[in-house]
């Protein structure tokens, strides 16, 4: 059966290491799932579950755009923020900010490691 690339990319997307997952790469798709989502939970306990907003932070969230999952729990935390919403968290919290968005850009890398595997498995070593 003929893996479609676009397929384990999008699914990459959508949940970290899942296009990985999709092509065979299982051990390595496990490993970016858990990298990713650990990740992503520490910056959300740092951050107190406050997450910014375009509006507040334009890099941390176009890097939260990255994947499904990260950009997804942004939008939800942001919907509904906590009842004691303050927009001076992001002095205390920029730790728990950046360990938030680091994953979405982290997965940007993951899903370009899958056109490698995709070059590779047929014969084109680089791209010209």
């Amino acid at each position: 059966m003929k893996k479609k690339l676009f397929l384990a990319v999008g699914l990459g997307w959508i949940i970290p290491g899942a296009g990985h997952f999709y092509i065979g790469k299982r051990n390595k798709g496990i490993f970016y799932f858990f990298l990713l989502v650990i990740t992503m939970i520490v910056g959300i306990i740092f951050s107190d579950f406050h997450i910014v907003g375009i509006s507040d932070n334009i890099i941390y969230f176009i890097s939260q755009t990255g994947s499904a999952v990260t950009f997804g729990i942004g939008y939800y935390l942001r919907a509904r923020p906590p009842a004691n919403w303050d927009i001076s968290f992001l002095q205390y919290s920029e730790i728990g900010l950046l360990y938030f968005s680091l994953p979405g850009l982290l997965n940007l890398q993951v899903m370009l490691n899958i056109f490698d595997i995709f070059n590779k498995e047929n014969g084109k070593e680089e791209i010209k």
